[in-house]
């Protein structure tokens, strides 16, 4: 198989209704914002400077970030009670219910993808992903 038959391949994915609706629902929830709502879902509080650690994007990145999420209503931040220096971000309710609705659809779109694929082509599917998703985040 050529680079060709992959790009055809790829466009045809892209193109399906599934895929087309999860970029729409998503549009409010880049990859950014998803990513860190995503690790404040499972572990807030954290200051700035551990979720920018732990989503691997700049201090400066994670500033807008939360910046956005703040306007957004989806997050919001305190200080800590024994380092009153350090500020602390959690999720809103409003935030906890975006982030659970968007992990929802998002694993309903994917198993929908992926449904008509039987076990072993699943698995390759899957190995595939994680080592082009490891190279990506390389």
């Amino acid at each position: 198989m050529g680079w060709k038959e992959v790009d055809e391949a790829v466009f045809r994915i892209a193109a399906l209704d599934e895929v087309k609706g999860l970029a729409r629902s998503l549009e409010r929830l880049n990859h950014g914002n998803y990513r860190v709502m995503d690790i404040l879902y499972e572990d807030a509080p954290l200051t700035a400077g551990d979720l920018a650690a732990r989503a691997g994007v700049t201090g400066a990145r994670i500033a807008v970030i939360i910046r956005r999420l703040l306007i957004l209503g989806l997050a919001r931040t305190r200080r800590d009670k024994n380092d009153q220096r350090k500020v602390l971000v959690s999720l809103t309710k409003k935030g906890e219910e975006e982030i659970e609705g968007a992990r929802d659809w998002l694993h309903k779109s994917i198993r929908s993808l992926f449904n008509p694929l039987d076990k072993e082509e699943r698995e390759w599917a899957l190995r595939i992903a994680n080592k082009v998703g490891r190279k990506k985040n390389a």
